[in-house]
């Protein structure tokens, strides 16, 4: 009969056996990384099947003000959003299988023929995405300020002596940071992501029992995924009860539950 120190061992090790069987299995349904305008998705993005989090506008607007402090880390493989797609709606191969490639990766496309109801199932992701809604408005509306200062300025008449000094302001300053906005509003919409094949075996099993995503890390849980700017934001709003509970979702699942 084993000790009580030797069964605890004995289910530590199953317990790890399980977790490697299902890091494995989620490797054969993984089928790249890639980036994809979120914005441009979201009636397609289907949330809540994987990650049970509802919206809660106090987290999302937590994650707005660590996007102006912080920027919008897009492209941080730590924040990416897993996906569950049917491979043959992807575009030959629109991804790849580096996810440090930032910028350079490329961009889920999706074929032409897609029936109309077709949809990414993604676990997790919900307020990063309606943070970056509300990111946008507030990005365009500084754009449309600037615009129309451009616009008043060039329709203005000005005496010779204001002139140069306008002209010095137009060009160094204002347009330069009307450039600037136009290409926040253009790539701050794209968002890196995992995507996985929904049609693996594999895919069907996690419905009904915990998983683990690839990379998972058994180092400090409260930093396995995400920013830690982030985690200092929501570490102290987790009751203890569910503190535990979304601790052991980070760990299984390897995701950012916001």
């Amino acid at each position: 009969m084993l000790s009580a120190p030797a069964k605890t061992t004995a289910k530590a090790h199953d317990a790890l056996d399980e977790k490697s069987k299902k890091n494995k299995a989620a490797l054969k349904a993984l089928i790249g990384y890639a980036r994809l305008d979120i914005l441009e998705h979201a009636d397609r993005l289907k949330f809540g099947e994987y990650n049970p989090h509802r919206i809660d506008n106090s987290q999302v607007q937590k994650l707005l003000e660590s996007f102006y402090i912080n920027k919008v880390d897009r492209y941080l493989p730590d924040h990416l959003i897993h996906l569950f797609v049917d491979r043959k709606l992807l575009v030959g191969q629109c991804w790849s299988d580096d996810k440090y490639a930032g910028e350079k990766l490329p961009k889920v496309e999706i074929v032409s023929n897609a029936p109309a109801d077709w949809c990414f199932i993604a676990a997790g992701g919900h307020h990063r995405l309606e943070a970056l809604k509300l990111w946008i408005v507030k990005i365009q509306k500084l754009l449309n300020d600037k615009q129309q200062e451009e616009k008043k300025i060039l329709n203005q008449e000005v005496d010779d002596e204001m002139k140069d000094d306008t002209l010095v302001y137009l060009t160094n300053v204002l347009q330069p940071q009307i450039e600037h906005l136009k290409a926040k509003v253009t790539a701050n919409r794209s968002w890196i992501v995992s995507l996985y094949d929904k049609g693996v075996p594999f895919i069907r099993f996690i419905s009904r029992h915990p998983f683990c995503l690839s990379d998972h890390r058994d180092n400090n849980i409260m930093r396995d995924t995400a920013d830690p700017t982030h985690h200092k934001v929501y570490r102290p709003m987790l009751s203890k009860s569910r503190r535990s509970e979304v601790c052991h979702f980070r760990v299984i699942l390897n995701i950012y539950p916001y």
